[in-house]
């Protein structure tokens, strides 16, 4: 056990690191090695915070300094918003009732973000720990999310959390400081979906002008764009989900399991959701067969769309939709890009004469360069995996160099 004299020396210790550290002088590979210590270090100290403020809030020492409650006392000390501070305290409770992630955050492999958002998951879904403790030291935060939005999915509840939020849905706007109009909408996951494929209408017209036009700017600009032109044109009366150049591939995809499916709920272990959204209640697939929604439905134990393939360098709409399902993420691991995500060929066209869903992938641009013209690959494989660097595929491929211009798809 430290003493408050340690704990004094620690604090020095920290205070003439962070004063005496001069970036500009290290190498990269120093620096982005200190990085990763240092944040290392930050999810330490998270774990460190997070127990201590679990120990305050059991007694009110809180009070003698006039706080009205722990949150209040840990919001002026941490230098918090009082909701985040409220959102500290909750996880701190499920510290003792969560080893697996706690040990996880204690030795710096998971964020205090990440713990947090494990802590809610385990609330309803406790079994679920080790595999979002995994699944947060593997992949994004946003991968995470998802996973932890599954966890608390499952079974007959889904029905009841669905109705939940839908009761809570709101729309809500309000003008910056910089005078930007920013608006907030909470909906349910189905709805969200078909308003971004709504937009997806009018994002890829914007989006190809914008390449014609020499501009290149962020998909969130466009996103932005894609929903005032919509908006204008329910406001002319114009037809909704086409642009003028005859609409885009937009769509909704839902993956289902097949029992579940007939069974009409979930149980522990089976998905029905909304790629790239969530999970939803399986009477939400009824629905938007019946209203005729751009709807690609996927179910997980029907046709394995992921052997098609056809002799064609392109690929042909159920293929799309296969990739499209199985990668809603750049197919990087650390990289959440969803939006114009590009299809490439595994193995180059020009040797298989062939495009098969089982030997393509869906990258940003970023990283499709990259693969396609400076000798980056990705792991074997399937999902989320690593893209090497030119000597790290070498070195995996025991020597050989990789292509020197790969497909581009």
């Amino acid at each position: 056990m430290f003493s408050p004299a340690e704990i004094k020396e620690l604090s020095t210790t920290v205070e003439r690191f962070v004063g005496d550290l001069e970036p500009g002088r290290l190498s990269m590979a120093d620096a982005s090695g200190w990085l990763t210590d240092v944040v290392r270090m930050r999810s330490q100290l998270a774990s460190a915070e997070l127990s201590l403020s679990a120990r305050v809030a059991e007694g009110r020492e809180w009070a003698k300094e006039g706080d009205k409650s722990p949150a209040h006392f840990l919001a002026r000390t941490a230098g918090v918003s009082l909701g985040e501070a409220s959102s500290k305290l909750d996880a701190a409770r499920q510290l003792r009732d969560l080893p697996v992630a706690s040990e996880a955050l204690a030795a710096g492999r998971v964020s205090e973000t990440q713990f947090r958002h494990i802590a809610e998951a385990a609330k309803t879904a406790p079994d679920a720990e080790r595999h979002l403790v995994d699944t947060a030291e593997r992949e994004t935060v946003i991968s995470l999310r998802r996973e932890c939005a599954r966890a608390k999915a499952v079974g007959l509840n889904a029905q009841q959390q669905h109705d939940r939020v839908h009761a809570s849905r709101r729309f809500r706007h309000h003008t910056s400081d910089d005078g930007a109009f920013v608006a907030e909408l909470r909906t349910t996951p189905e709805a969200g979906a078909e308003l971004l494929a709504a937009i997806g209408h009018y994002q890829q017209d914007i989006f190809r002008t914008a390449r014609r036009d020499g501009r290149r700017e962020p998909f969130d600009a466009y996103a932005a764009d894609a929903f005032v032109a919509m908006a204008r044109a329910a406001m002319s009366g114009g037809a909704t989900g086409k642009t003028a150049t005859g609409g885009s591939d937009a769509k909704i995809i839902m993956r289902v399991d097949q029992t579940a499916y007939f069974r009409g709920h979930t149980t522990p272990g089976e998905l029905c959701e909304i790629t790239g959204i969530g999970a939803v209640p399986v009477s939400t697939l009824d629905r938007f067969l019946t209203e005729g929604a751009f709807l690609a439905a996927v179910v997980t134990k029907g046709v394995d769309v992921h052997t098609v393939a056809h002799l064609g360098r392109g690929f042909t709409a159920p293929q799309r939709t296969a990739l499209e399902f199985r990668d809603p993420e750049c197919a990087v691991i650390d990289c959440p890009r969803t939006e114009g995500l590009e299809r490439d060929h595994r193995t180059n066209w020009a040797d298989t004469h062939h495009s098969a869903v089982d030997d393509a992938d869906r990258l940003c641009d970023h990283h499709h360069d990259l693969k396609t013209y400076q000798g980056w690959a990705l792991e074997s494989g399937t999902g989320k995996r690593k893209l090497l660097s030119p000597d790290q595929h070498k070195r995996a491929s025991g020597g050989t160099d990789p292509p020197a211009l790969f497909d581009t798809g």
